[in-house]
């Protein structure tokens, strides 16, 4: 029977429970305070697997349909120039559509790498835990929101964006 979660991922799980209770107070009851929360961290990662897995579905079909779509836009009966130019603006939007939807698959697809790894959670950039309410909203999420906002500026400043 194939593991549902490697030993990478259970020694990450540790790591982020050893990394909260490091200012919790001590109690009679810490066994029981431990292996909770380890079971609450275990089912809060399997949720965001579940949903990463159910989204990498959806962005396949969708990368599969566009790519289709794509194909499909040049193959008209008729062909005059009006033709030629629709045709070529639908593959183009199919295009961008479809580069726009590789690139969150991208996302989603290193989100499940790093469930595996067991450093899910964390951001990238600082190390801290990403809230479990930004997770809830974007699963893949590699950044928490301040070191997300900084990429995105210098995102948008490299692109010609106003640095304002």
């Amino acid at each position: 029977m194939k593991e549902l979660f490697s030993k990478k991922f259970w020694d990450g799980v540790k790591g982020t429970f050893d990394e909260a209770l490091q200012d919790a107070p001590q109690s009679a009851g810490e066994d029981d305070l431990l292996a909770s929360t380890y079971t609450q961290i275990a089912m809060n990662i399997a949720h965001f697997k579940h949903l990463l897995q159910v989204k990498e579905r959806e962005l396949l079909a969708e990368v599969a349909r566009l790519e289709a779509e794509a194909r499909g836009a040049g193959e008209a009966e008729v062909r005059d120039p009006i033709d030629d130019a629709t045709s070529a603006q639908g593959t183009s939007e199919s295009l961008e559509e479809g580069s726009l939807v590789s690139e969150t698959l991208i996302q989603v697809q290193d989100a499940l790498k790093r469930i595996e790894d067991g450093t899910y959670g964390k951001c990238n950039t600082c190390g801290k835990q990403i809230p479990v309410a930004r997770l809830e909203a974007v699963p893949w999420a590699a950044y928490c929101v301040e070191d997300q906002e900084k990429l995105d500026r210098a995102s948008h400043a490299q692109t010609g964006g106003s640095t304002l």
